[in-house]
């Protein structure tokens, strides 16, 4: 796989920390807006907060009519969804169940530690390999 790149503004990532402590101790989620280049370069342009069905600290579940919503939303502003973010009360690297649902969600997964404090991204390829996505945290 090629090298896949995440460029994100400073204040989208203050504001998914933001949104992963108000969640705490629970996982917090966030779907990713942007738009995707022909040399793997994501950019991130709007960040859409999202409830988790579930309160739990051992994963999150975005309501399907909720998910759908935000993609029809995405088209109507001409961008396209690129990844999902959520947290972790433990390492930032996806879970058993993250894995699952990275198969059928084949974008970014920007997950944040509220342990470690740091971002870490991932995209899943075809053979179910999890490959890292280099972030660029760009300065305003």
């Amino acid at each position: 796989m090629n090298l896949i790149f995440l460029s994100i503004k400073q204040d989208h990532l203050k504001e998914l920390e933001a949104i992963s402590k108000e969640s705490l101790p629970n996982e917090s989620c966030a779907i990713l807006l942007g738009e995707i280049n022909h040399k793997n370069q994501h950019t991130v342009k709007k960040i859409i907060k999202m409830e988790s069905s579930v309160q739990t600290s051992d994963y999150f579940e975005i309501n399907p009519i909720n998910l759908l919503d935000v993609y029809m939303k995405s088209k109507d502003m001409n961008l396209d969804v690129i990844g999902i973010f959520h947290s972790h009360p433990s390492m930032a690297f996806p879970s058993k169940t993250d894995l699952l649902y990275m198969e059928i969600n084949p974008v970014i997964w920007l997950i944040y530690s509220t342990t470690e404090l740091i971002f870490r991204a991932f995209l899943l390829d075809e053979e179910r390999k999890i490959n890292k996505v280099t972030i660029n945290e760009v300065k305003e």
